[in-house]
């Protein structure tokens, strides 16, 4: 993926080359870099304040922080069907007022940096092929549980639900935090 992006931004010049780091120790000098994208990953990241300060540090005056995630309702009609499928067959581990999210990202990113701008982005998906859908399912934490018998089972429930309401409406809440040194 970082030699694709890397590929993909040398047309613009300017590019020194691109590395794959933890976020949490990032191998660059004090204020060198103009911009910082954390796309889809800080959720991820087990000490975000740690990561957030080696950002800072890394920036140099005027940079910015792009950081784009997802809110609570991103893929709620998914997780409402692998719920009332299984329970246990929870599509994303973790909590979401512990992660970050469109909803907690700017009080955590406002520790951090003196500016912070929300763009939200809604957008929704209209399912009306299973397998698909059923694909996306099995490669989350759901597909853990999902296996033998029970992985036949879902993927009959959906095909019956597509039958049932012709397509599976699902909620897409994404955004990207802008941030200002």
């Amino acid at each position: 993926m970082v030699d694709q992006a890397a590929a993909d931004l040398d047309d613009l010049g300017g590019i020194q080359g691109a590395i794959v780091a933890d976020a949490q120790h990032v191998p660059f000098q004090d204020h060198c870099i103009g911009a910082v994208l954390a796309l889809f990953m800080l959720y991820h990241v087990p000490d975000r304040a740690l990561a957030l300060s080696e950002v800072c540090r890394i920036l140099r005056p005027g940079g910015r922080l792009y950081a784009a995630t997802v809110g609570e309702d991103h893929m709620r009609e998914l997780r409402d069907l692998v719920r009332v499928f299984d329970p246990s067959a929870d599509v994303w581990t973790g909590s979401l007022e512990e992660s970050f999210s469109l909803q907690t990202g700017a009080a955590e990113l406002e520790r951090w940096f003196p500016k912070v701008v929300c763009h939200w982005y809604d957008d929704a998906l209209e399912v009306t092929d299973s397998q698909p859908l059923i694909d996306y399912v099995l490669s989350t934490d759901a597909g853990v549980v999902l296996t033998g018998e029970k992985r036949l089972a879902f993927c009959e429930y959906v095909q019956r639900e597509l039958d049932q309401r012709r397509s599976i409406h699902i909620t897409k809440q994404s955004g990207l935090f802008e941030a200002l040194v």
